[in-house]
């Protein structure tokens, strides 16, 4: 009833020595030079049953029959903030003054998963204790998400979103994360559907598609989404079939990125205007690695207004677009109203195009009105910048009566509002035929402020760069079937033309004055110093009839 001692303490002031306890007896004892045992191991061969070790008394101990932890996983629910495991005596306790963790950062090496602390009982643990409602936890991602399986998730991801914006989806992140797991079926959206994002609310959150698809049948709906605002779509296929709905992928992009997605399908536009295929408009935003084979049918039958259509978007503002490959077919029907169209923008206000393709099958029928196009952009201004483009579109024109007003331009129509536009590295390899047309056909119908450099430009059937083009630089261009340079006031010239005029004088049109000192009061007939050489290459029936000036 009155035990000698149950812990050393009992003992230590004792002078005869016998300053430990022997628990086993409560009773104290001269401390042995050999402890009976420091590990399992020294007792576990006993045969009396003892075969634990007790190490803080060094006694062979018998272990309990149902020890309350073995590891730190058996403790870490409890409530009452034992959540730590002492295996010595495999019993639950208080996390000691040297807990596992006081931060994520003392577990983010680990390789176990559990790379975030949970503060409360200072132990690491996978992150997905810290999830919020309708989240779960993405491995690969190392993130919590937002998980869309189903037509139905998408469509309340949009429903929600439009009504009450990113505070519907509480994150621990910046922005919310929505993952599609599935390939989705979306059948088909009518007018009721407006996108994911709306203008009052616009979409700012972070979705990866993972390789999965969407199929979806738009009808004079809105595209997938809506209006976005710094979000970050990536790694996301569609498949499409559309009609009266432009801008399939977005209508509205500020800022953020589209990275990795691929778009097959067809779409028709009826009398609309200010339309793009895959963007309407889109402004200081990211797009990389994005195919479309999308084929598209624009017609225009009202007097009312004219069509103006861009491939890529009808407005692309201060954005920058790579490795994009663009080879839908399109077909344009013209009955009535003015038509611009281009392979990219039909606006480019600024930023950047490069390593992309552009690859078009394009069919176009005119009735009875004037056709202007342009091969990147229709109209290209401030500091837009175009490199490393390969141009392989082919071009078939059609119309009943030949109209001199009808005009295409391999690369862009109206570069006259640049301030410091560049177009370098362009392989212009197009293909053009047309019926019945009296086609104006060059590969910048309009420029100002342009540099056009380190570039092959074929098929150019008339002004290679015509009369209403000034203040620009050219240079290393070679212009396979360009008959002339018009009326330039440039700073620069350093081009080659490669032509097979059968007999005349040889680019007279370059050298008899329209190369003009820009001076309205210089003498009529002089000439701006060439800063580079003039390269002409030309062959003849009969050499007797050539002029060189």
């Amino acid at each position: 009833a009155n035990p000698e001692c149950t812990a050393d303490t009992d003992c230590s002031s004792r002078t005869d020595g016998k300053t430990q306890c022997d628990t086993t007896n409560n009773v104290c004892i001269t401390p042995t030079a050999n402890p009976k045992c420091t590990a399992d191991t020294d007792c576990s061969s006993r045969t009396d049953g003892k075969t634990k070790c007790d190490t803080t008394n060094n006694v062979c101990v018998t272990p309990t029959a149902n020890p309350e932890c073995t590891a730190d996983t058996d403790c870490s629910s409890r409530t009452d903030g034992k959540t730590k495991c002492d295996t010595t005596n495999n019993v639950c306790v208080t996390p000691t003054a040297n807990p596992e963790c006081t931060a994520d950062t003392d577990c983010s090496a680990r390789t176990d998963g559990k790379t975030q602390c949970d503060t409360t009982n200072n132990t690491c643990v996978a992150p997905t204790n810290k999830c919020k409602d309708k989240q779960e936890w993405n491995d690969t991602l190392a993130l919590c998400v937002y998980p869309l399986s189903s037509k139905s998730d998408i469509e309340s991801l949009a429903n929600t979103w439009n009504s009450k914006g990113k505070n519907a989806y509480p994150s621990d992140s910046d922005e919310p994360v929505f993952l599609i797991k599935d390939s989705i079926n979306m059948g088909t959206l009518t007018s009721t559907w407006k996108g994911i994002g709306s203008s009052l609310k616009p979409f700012s959150g972070t979705v990866y598609g993972d390789g999965n698809t969407i199929t979806v049948s738009f009808s004079k709906s809105a595209g997938l989404f809506g209006y976005t605002k710094d979000a970050n779509i990536q790694d996301l296929n569609m498949s499409v079939t559309a009609n009266g709905t432009s801008g399939l992928i977005a209508n509205s992009v500020e800022g953020g990125s589209f990275k990795g997605i691929g778009i097959e399908g067809s779409a028709k536009f009826s009398d609309a205007t200010n339309t793009g295929v895959l963007f309407n408009e889109v402004a200081e935003a990211e797009f990389d690695n994005i195919m479309s084979t999308v084929s598209s049918t624009l017609q225009q039958n009202s007097t009312k207004f004219n069509f103006a259509s861009g491939y890529f978007a009808y407005k692309f503002v201060e954005s920058h677009a790579t490795n994009l490959n663009l080879k839908g077919e399109v077909s344009i029907d013209i009955y009535n109203g003015g038509m611009g169209y281009s392979g990219f923008a039909y606006s480019f206000e600024g930023g950047s195009l490069t390593n992309s393709k552009i690859a078009h099958k394009c069919s176009i029928k005119v009735t009875a009105v004037d056709f202007l196009l342009g091969g990147i952009a229709f109209n290209m201004s401030n500091d837009s910048k175009v490199d490393a483009i390969e141009l392989s579109p082919s071009y078939q024109f059609s119309r009943t009566t030949a109209d001199p007003d009808d005009m295409f331009s391999t690369i862009a129509y109206d570069a006259s509002a640049c301030t410091a536009c560049s177009i370098s590295n362009i392989e212009d390899v197009s293909t053009i035929s047309y019926s019945a047309m009296y086609l104006k056909n060059s590969a910048i119908r309009k420029s100002s402020g342009l540099v056009f450099s380190n570039s092959l430009v074929m098929n150019v059937d008339d002004s290679a760069m015509p009369a209403d083009s000034n203040s620009v630089t050219v240079f290393n261009v070679a212009f396979a079937k360009g008959r002339h340079i018009l009326n330039h006031d440039s700073t620069e010239i350093n081009a080659y033309f490669y032509s097979d005029w059968d007999n005349g004088t040889v680019n007279a049109d370059l050298m008899n004055g329209n190369l003009r000192n820009p001076d309205p009061k210089a003498p009529k007939g002089t000439y701006l110093p060439w800063k580079g050489a003039l390269h002409l290459d030309f062959k003849a029936k009969d050499s007797d009839k050539i002029t060189i000036k």
